[in-house]
């Protein structure tokens, strides 16, 4: 493939805009690593696993309470 699109930079003029079609749109948000660990034994209520959840609520709406 190499070869093939050093010889038609025309080829490789269309890959490159074909790969930036299929790419996945940049989003404006900040990529994190995030690493959740959940230890003690068995969860029996809700377990959320994010680096950022906004807003959160469960049950009534904020205020409410």
């Amino acid at each position: 493939m190499r070869r093939t699109l050093l010889a038609d930079p025309a080829a490789a003029s269309e890959l490159r805009a074909v790969l930036v079609e299929l790419a996945p749109h940049q989003c404006s948000q900040q990529v994190v690593d995030v690493h959740n660990t959940i230890s003690g034994g068995v969860q029996h209520g809700l377990v959320i696993q994010t680096g950022t959840v906004d807003p959160l609520t469960f049950g009534s709406p904020p205020g409410q309470d």
